[in-house]
């Protein structure tokens, strides 16, 4: 039940993050003069609340498929939960650096740790 509880509240939180996009946000021109102005990497605004819930969902999410679907220990799926959550979070951010005038964000990190954390805690009580 409480997982039931930590899923449902998660995805109230991340279903309403979509913005409205058209078909022209996706052309290359607009792609190029998105990446070609460097913004400041704030630490409160929409990105830093996706990671954070992402983090949490994918956490809660891969806590209960090992534990309930492998019959493992929790201290076990603990440690597979908050491993694949975490380093999806670096790829991403390897990721992003490799794009052109990307960069690796430390903060986007932070906040996928906060949300592991608060996705683990939700789901392990």
């Amino acid at each position: 039940m409480r997982y039931l509880v930590s899923i449902i509240f998660f995805m109230i939180l991340i279903l309403p993050l979509p913005r409205n996009l058209k078909a022209k946000d996706f052309s290359e021109e607009n792609q190029v003069e998105l990446t070609s102005a460097k913004t400041p990497d704030k630490w409160w605004g929409e990105d830093k609340l996706k990671h954070f819930l992402i983090s949490g969902f994918m956490t809660c999410f891969t806590y209960k498929f090992f534990y309930d679907g492998f019959n493992k220990k929790k201290d076990d799926s603990i440690i597979f939960s908050c491993g694949i959550t975490l380093s999806l979070g670096i790829g991403k951010e390897i990721k992003d650096k490799r794009r052109p005038k990307g960069r690796f964000s430390y903060k986007d990190l932070v906040f996928d740790a906060l949300g592991t954390g608060i996705g683990l805690f939700l789901v392990t009580r």
